[in-house]
């Protein structure tokens, strides 16, 4: 596949394009593991983020995140990152987390946090060695029994990425 045009990233609010990433999650993970719509407006017009990847109008990908508060820290739950499969390996993902970063960033938090399976090697190089997030959480059956098309028969567990955005370690990593 050739990207003829460059892609755009843009934060979403429409709702047409919000109904975009309902399908979007749809083909990637199935209807089980959809974030419905009227979520997706409510946070997305309320303190949360929805960031698009387009390319000629076309959604490649997206990345969700909302506000969470624990033990005194605010900080972003980037709930969801997918790339269409035909598109990934042109680093839609990572400049997708890039600019979820830079949005935390001008909002005031210092972390983003979100799970990642374990058995996800690839998961794990990406935000561990590429975006400089550490781990140090592990959830057995975090989400309990899946039945979505991409888990459904796996288990659950869940390391939880905390992505310390505005510290040397990641500003060091992200410059490589």
């Amino acid at each position: 596949m050739v990207l003829t045009e460059p892609i755009v990233y843009k934060n979403i609010e429409g709702l047409k394009e919000i109904q975009d990433v309902v399908s979007f999650q749809e083909e990637i993970w199935g209807k089980d593991a959809v974030t419905p719509l009227p979520q997706l407006i409510a946070a997305a017009h309320h303190g949360g983020i929805l960031i698009g990847a387009f390319n000629k109008g076309e959604l490649l990908g997206f990345s969700y995140g909302f506000s969470g508060y624990k033990n005194g820290e605010a900080y972003l739950i980037s709930h969801m990152t997918g790339v269409c499969s035909k598109y990934q390996n042109y680093g839609i993902g990572l400049q997708l987390k890039l600019k979820q970063r830079n949005w935390a960033v001008d909002y005031g938090y210092s972390k983003i946090v979100w799970t990642f399976d374990p058995l996800e090697a690839r998961n794990a190089y990406f935000n561990l060695n590429k975006l400089g997030a550490y781990a140090k959480t592990y959830y057995p059956s975090y989400y309990g029994e899946m039945t979505d098309k991409l888990n459904i028969g796996l288990p659950s567990d869940r390391f939880l990425a905390e992505w310390d955005i505005c510290s040397n370690r990641v500003k060091n990593t992200l410059a490589v």
